[in-house]
């Protein structure tokens, strides 16, 4: 039997870039590892060096609150990026409150391995850092890219502001569901640039606008919210769908909101691993904030027949993957989107192109969470006589069913070589062709090689001295854009 020894090392003969000589200024953590390690409470640089050893963490700190008149801005550095947020002024954020930073930074530090530190000047809800163990659980049971880490803050118990709600609001079908659901509880709806979507100055007004007079026909305010959540992921070689919950609850401490809805589009009848989970957003929650996952109990055309009844919420919803401008009736959501409506006998021209039925049989299924939407259209489509859109859905269920099983044979029955003979023939096409194919981005489902390729992509980014982030282009409502130099 093996057994753990502890020993204590005078603080002296460790690195540190804090002054301190005694082992108070240091801690031990053998929580998630399996092996004895002494970590230094503080870091200045990002890195420690243990046993001559370099040790990388992930920092927040030089949080920043200005205050522009008509809008709040909020940001912080997070490992070598630059977080923030814009947001009305009529909401005050704590600038000595990391937790909103804290949350984005979770699941980036997890992928790399690296520990999370948050700076000594601020502090982070006490309720968070209990539940962030939960969190990672969760995270390296559905893909164990994402390694268990050490999240180091000064916890503090936040005190509620008031009893204000909100909902996460894009004009999708979820969202709007969620609105119509607990239109007496909810009085914010919250619609966010850089999140699912990046649109310029232009477009992004025009949403606003047309999203603030339906918010107004219902009695809610509209509150706009900008951030560079999009690039940040991005750059940290993560899907939206992977960490977009944290996000959310981030966005909710920042506006102080009392109780948030976050819109599920999942079922009880079959909920997938993804970034917002019913498991997965109450523990988001704080002293202050709650976060509450709805919608579980109606599926996409339940939905859909609740929107039905108000005609203003029919023509101003908004599903396109293209585009945040219009539905472009091209992508495959849109031509989901258009098939739920057609058997739910809903009318509505939200599609600037017709869908064509012919468009939606190539269609293809991508994942289990994908898959029960084909099947709740079967289910109806046989429930509704209709033969054309069953007969469809049929071959697409079929051919991911046969594309699955192919899957199965090689991994059980092969050993995977069929796999790694067409990885093989992609790259020799690849290399033919004169082309770079770049691994997916990592999401909560295993994708191997790719997550292991994206990883080191990720991970020789940030260890270049020269690496700078990318500059986020999103629009903004708050001002007038800068006119180009000449």
């Amino acid at each position: 039997m093996l057994r753990k020894s502890i020993f204590v090392i005078p603080a002296q003969s460790l690195s540190s870039t804090r002054s301190g000589t005694g082992i108070q200024n240091f801690r031990l953590d053998t929580r998630f590892r399996g092996y004895d390690r002494v970590t230094p409470k503080h870091s200045a640089t990002g890195a420690k060096y243990i046993f001559g050893i370099r040790i990388h963490t992930m920092k927040i700190s030089n949080v920043q609150y200005d205050q522009h008149g008509t809008y709040n801005q909020l940001s912080a550095k997070i490992g070598k990026q630059t977080f923030w947020y814009r947001f009305p002024s009529a909401f005050a954020a704590d600038p000595q409150d990391a937790t909103c930073f804290a949350c984005v930074a979770l699941a980036p530090a997890m992928l790399l391995g690296e520990d999370l530190e948050v700076d000594d000047s601020y502090s982070v809800s006490s309720r968070f850092l209990e539940q962030a163990e939960e969190i990672q659980e969760i995270y390296h049971c559905w893909n164990p890219i994402f390694k268990r880490i050490k999240v180091m803050a000064n916890a503090r118990p936040l005190e509620p502001k008031g009893n204000e709600c909100g909902s996460f609001f894009s004009g999708g079908v979820d969202a709007t569901y969620t609105m119509l659901k607990h239109i007496s509880e909810i009085e914010y709806l919250i619609l966010i640039n850089g999140f699912d979507f990046r649109a310029p100055t232009e477009i992004w007004r025009e949403k606003v606008q047309q999203n603030r007079r339906f918010a107004e026909k219902f009695g809610k305010q509209l509150v706009p919210v900008e951030t560079n959540y999009y690039d940040f992921t991005r750059e940290c070689g993560l899907t939206l769908y992977a960490t977009h919950g944290s996000c959310l609850a981030s966005i909710a401490y920042v506006l102080g909101l009392h109780k948030v809805f976050i819109s599920g589009s999942d079922t009880y009848r079959e909920i997938a691993a993804g970034g917002t989970h019913p498991l997965l957003d109450p523990l988001w929650s704080s002293e202050k904030t709650c976060l509450v996952h709805t919608g579980l109990e109606a599926d996409r055309a339940a939905k859909l027949r609740t929107i039905a009844q108000n005609p203003d919420a029919v023509s101003n919803l908004w599903v396109c993957w293209r585009t945040p401008a219009y539905n472009c009736g091209y992508c495959s959501k849109c031509e989901r989107t258009f098939v739920a409506l057609r058997l739910n006998d809903i009318e509505g021209g939200i599609f600037k192109k017709k869908v064509r039925i012919a468009d939606f049989a190539r269609t293809s299924i991508d994942n289990s969470r994908s898959l029960s939407y084909y099947k709740e259209f079967l289910r109806l489509a046989e429930e509704k006589g209709d033969v054309q859109i069953a007969r469809i859905v049929r071959r697409i269920i079929g051919r991911y069913k046969l594309k699955c099983w192919i899957t199965d044979m090689d991994r059980y029955f092969c050993s995977g070589i069929m796999k790694r003979v067409a990885l093989r023939l992609r790259k020799a096409m690849d290399k033919w062709r004169g082309r770079r194919r770049e691994p997916m981005y990592i999401t909560l489902t295993p994708q191997q090689p790719d997550d292991a390729e994206r990883l080191r992509l990720v991970q020789a980014k940030f260890a270049d001295d020269h690496y700078k982030p990318l500059a986020s282009d999103i629009g903004s409502v708050f001002f007038e854009p800068q006119a180009p130099s000449t």
